[in-house]
């Protein structure tokens, strides 16, 4: 499987899937997101050194400004890279839906790249 992803917009994405709002001038819109992920790959995540957090801790990445694109051989697949803590992440999630509406399906994490890194850096 490739890992090759595509610009979903490169300015952190907010329309499309409903990623936080801005300040627009009036005041702020707080856009509630819900998350779903598999609780014991949570733990094992955390576990492994290599990765240091588990999903309970990403979603902190989803509260912050983030580059956010799209997997070219998967669309249903998207990549945030953003900061939890002081440290920048790559989360892989899907938007899917149930009958409360739209959540975020947490599909694995890892410390981003310096490839990923740079992206951020360039797009925020």
């Amino acid at each position: 499987m490739s890992d090759s992803y595509t610009d979903v917009d490169p300015r952190f994405c907010e329309a499309e899937l409903g990623c936080p709002s801005f300040n627009r001038g009036y005041g702020i819109t707080v856009i509630l997101m819900r998350f779903h992920f598999d609780e014991r790959k949570s733990g094992r995540l955390r576990a492994n050194p290599k990765r240091g957090v588990g999903f309970e801790e990403a979603q902190e990445v989803f509260s912050h400004s983030y580059y956010l694109d799209q997997r070219l051989d998967s669309t249903e697949q998207y990549r945030a890279i953003g900061w939890v803590g002081e440290q920048l992440y790559t989360v892989i999630f899907e938007v899917r839906e149930d009958d409360e509406g739209e959540y975020y399906h947490l599909i694995t994490l890892w410390k981003a790249t310096k490839q990923e890194q740079q992206l951020y850096a360039e797009h925020s």
